[in-house]
């Protein structure tokens, strides 16, 4: 069995969603393999890429530059994010405008700032914003808090925060595009033998298990 040394860039939101399974995966097919994880928003994991320090990455497809080789893995819809007693926690599908009572919480990380501001910007109404975090479970633990409202496309499994609260996901009635999540390379760059094993075992993952 051949053992492999990657170094994998992770967009920050995306990466706990998927990224250890694929690991572990990754280890227990290839004894010995080492994979090296680098932790970015997407402008970092773009430098990355391109500058050969990344051999491959897990982000959205969100204003990606030329010069990359992508493969789609999933796509994946935003939602909604409210507290447990929220007058509207109990609703399947829910408008944004509907939301906009209620101060936004912002996931502060670029490219997905903007995407998420401007939904709520696009109902015509005025646009509170309560708080901006870099982290995505910050993000929940503050709407678990009844500070305000979020939206999200991250696919998280449970409704329990941090520090034992709940929170609702709502599907968003609105026509939003979904992100479309990727395993990003260099077009200019040869994938490395480690490269070509890790994708193989992203895509098939992809497509059984997520």
């Amino acid at each position: 069995m051949v053992a492999h040394k990657l170094t994998l860039g992770v967009f920050s939101t995306v990466g706990p969603r998927y990224v250890p399974k694929l690991v572990r995966l990754f280890a227990e097919r290839f004894p010995g393999s080492r994979v090296e994880l680098v932790e970015d928003d997407l402008r970092g994991l773009v430098e990355g890429l391109t500058s050969g320090r990344i051999d491959l990455a897990v982000m959205y497809d969100v204003g990606l530059p030329a010069g990359l080789r992508l493969t789609s893995l999933k796509e994946v819809r935003p939602y909604a994010l409210v507290h447990e007693g929220h007058h509207l926690a109990d609703k399947k599908t829910v408008f944004v405008r509907d939301l906009l009572q209620d101060p936004l919480i912002l996931i502060s990380l670029p490219h997905s700032r903007g995407f998420f501001l401007s939904i709520a910007q696009n109902q015509g109404l005025p646009v509170t914003i309560a708080l901006e975090t870099k982290s995505i479970e910050m993000v929940r633990s503050m709407v678990a808090n009844k500070l305000g409202f979020s939206l999200l496309a991250t696919d998280i499994a449970h409704d329990a925060t941090y520090d034992g609260q709940g929170v609702r996901r709502l599907e968003i009635s609105d026509d939003i595009p979904p992100h479309k999540i990727v395993l990003a390379a260099s077009a200019s760059l040869p994938l490395t033998e480690a490269s070509k094993a890790f994708r193989d075992l992203t895509l098939e993952t992809f497509e059984v298990e997520f």
